[in-house]
């Protein structure tokens, strides 16, 4: 199984908006003007088991170390490779340190962008919108399904590690999405790419700018500004509240620059 079908068979039903929260800063502008998603390095994560390496086992069978090399090619001549596996398959303990060695690399290699379901949980506005002064993003994945290659964040308490040699691309998929669930009410979804760094998306599948409670007057505005003056058109716009009666928030839908407040 590749990657992408390794998204797909997680993914279930796709939701119809998937959501971004930003601190109103240097890195929110950069995305709006260059219209991309950072994928960033697992190895910066703020849960330290996140992209846990040892959910990735390897059993050094030959075949295994055969499917290894595959994708990490051996270098020399073809009959020094076939000499160099040979010495493996004699002494499969040197390639399990090898790729044990791999593994923890493979945090520092892979870019991970991190998406949500809901802009509800007054969690997520504390923690990811610089305590509810900065703004949730709404995307819709089904006006560029290519771009929204995202899969469903697998919450569990149970630690099952899968093998590498037999499920390469299933076990890494696996390492890449599963967490706690200690962090299930983040209900996160995640796109998965091979490297950190830009992943471009088209400026139509933005459809929702929403304030935090705490946004300022004037960020409100600028973000506005900046939105128009970038060619997002279709746009909806939503201010959150919070209620007098729970601890709750509630969305107004904003008309107009008018109704800025």
């Amino acid at each position: 199984m590749d990657l992408k079908s390794a998204y797909l068979e997680n993914l279930g039903t796709p939701p119809n908006k998937v959501y971004k929260f930003f601190t109103l800063n240097e890195n929110f502008y950069k995305t709006i003007s260059g219209h991309y998603f950072w994928l960033s390095k697992p190895a910066d994560f703020n849960d330290p088991f996140d992209c846990n390496p040892h959910l990735i086992t390897f059993k050094p069978t030959k075949q295994a170390i055969k499917l290894l090399f595959k994708s990490q090619p051996l270098e020399g001549t073809r009959r020094q490779r076939r000499n160099t596996l040979k010495g493996y398959f004699a002494q499969p303990e040197k390639i399990k340190k090898i790729h044990d060695e791999l593994k923890f690399e493979m945090n520092n290699v892979w870019g991970i962008c991190c998406f949500t379901k809901t802009y509800k949980n007054i969690l997520m506005w504390s923690h990811y919108a610089n305590k509810h002064t900065g703004v949730c993003l709404g995307f819709e994945p089904a006006l560029s399904p290519d771009t929204f290659l995202i899969s469903n964040v697998k919450y569990t308490n149970h630690f099952q590690p899968m093998d590498y040699g037999s499920q390469r691309q299933v076990a890494l998929f696996n390492m890449f999405i599963t967490k706690s669930e200690d962090w299930k009410y983040e209900e996160e979804m995640r796109l998965v790419g091979h490297q950190t760094g830009k992943w471009p998306f088209p400026k139509k599948v933005l459809r929702e700018v929403i304030f935090g409670c705490k946004t300022s007057k004037e960020d409100k505005k600028k973000v506005l500004e900046f939105l128009k003056a970038n060619g997002y058109d279709n746009v909806i716009y939503k201010q959150a509240t919070m209620r007098e009666d729970s601890f709750l928030l509630d969305f107004k839908e904003l008309n107009d620059i008018d109704q800025i407040n």
